[in-house]
């Protein structure tokens, strides 16, 4: 499966090791979205950027200038498509922002929905 790491699609198995040391030393602070999507389309996409976008920016994340609700689509549409994902999936969209020197990465997830 392929995932995006803030503008690139790579395969996940190729990702493994830079996002795994996140997890395990909990070097920052992570945001989660789960979004649905049909197609190669989210679904209620400026619903879900708002919320993540407000969450950021409480706890404030150093966002990078690409994350746009606009942008967040077409890369959520490239990993759908990328994926073959044509019928319902899950999208993830997850902020990782590193407390040493505030950057924050922005990964896209998906599979697809037994639903």
């Amino acid at each position: 499966m392929y995932i995006a790491i803030n503008q690139i699609f790579i395969k996940e198995e190729e990702a493994q090791f830079s996002i795994k040391p996140w997890h395990i030393k909990m070097q920052g602070c992570v945001l989660t979205e789960a979004i649905k999507a049909y197609g190669t389309m989210p679904l209620l996409l400026n619903a879900h950027f708002k919320e993540l976008y407000n969450k950021a920016t409480l706890l404030k994340f150093n966002l990078p200038d690409f994350f746009t609700a606009e942008h967040l689509q077409q890369m959520i549409s490239g990993v759908l498509n990328r994926n073959k994902l044509y019928q319902t999936a899950n999208v993830w969209v997850t902020l990782i922002r590193n407390i040493n020197d505030g950057h924050t990465e922005v990964i896209i997830k998906s599979e697809r929905s037994d639903d």
